[in-house]
């Protein structure tokens, strides 16, 4: 069980201990939401000769990067307590297809993580293949370009299964870079738009 653990922790980029940090001042954060980053599964052809017979076959392989119109801004502001984060997700270009969900992921650059933070959700909008099946634990609506809230305690969403127990380590590891934005879309409901969080300097 500990050798998984660690395995989780490393695959994730993820802070396995508190780590303390002074908390004298807010902190802001941005992520640029594009499809850069996003990670897309890509069925690519292969070819097998294990039974003696050439066979076709596919397997799916993670790609990061996908063509999209769609662009975004979130903005983040951690109180000087660490008890709250403000938030502003704003789709300057939407998506052609509906926005039914978005979320605070753990995960640096190039992987895939758990959901630590719901910005927003719209289960009337979901498809049948969301990976998140409804009724959501929120519901605002039809996205129309922009939505701000307050995240705290009562909004986490822990992940014993990786460590991630609390709001505390959640933004220890939101700070370390250890954290993204998914916006997901009907067309691309694993999510068609992200970015990192990164500390505003």
């Amino acid at each position: 069980m500990i050798k998984k653990l660690a395995i989780c922790f490393l695959t994730l980029g993820i802070l396995p201990l508190h780590v303390t940090h002074a908390a004298s001042s807010k902190v802001r954060l941005k992520s640029s939401l594009n499809g850069a980053q996003t990670i897309v599964s890509t069925a690519f052809p292969i070819t097998s000769t294990a039974s003696g017979t050439p066979t076709i076959a596919s397997v799916s392989l993670p790609v990061i990067g996908l063509a999209t119109g769609a662009l975004g801004t979130a903005d983040f502001l951690i109180s000087d307590d660490r008890s709250s984060i403000k938030y502003t997700l704003n789709v300057s270009v939407m998506p052609a297809t509906s926005i039914f969900m978005s979320h605070i992921h753990l995960g640096p650059n190039g992987t895939n993580g758990p959901v630590i933070f719901w910005l927003y959700g719209y289960a009337a909008a979901a498809p049948s293949n969301s990976p998140v099946p409804p009724p959501f634990p929120i519901d605002n609506g039809p996205f129309t370009g922009e939505i701000s809230g307050v995240l705290t305690a009562a909004d986490f969403v822990a992940t014993p299964s990786v460590g991630m127990n609390t709001l505390s380590e959640a933004i220890d590891n939101i700070l370390a870079g250890n954290a993204y934005v998914n916006i997901h879309t009907v067309a691309y409901p694993i999510g068609e738009i992200r970015g990192s969080m990164n500390i505003v300097k």
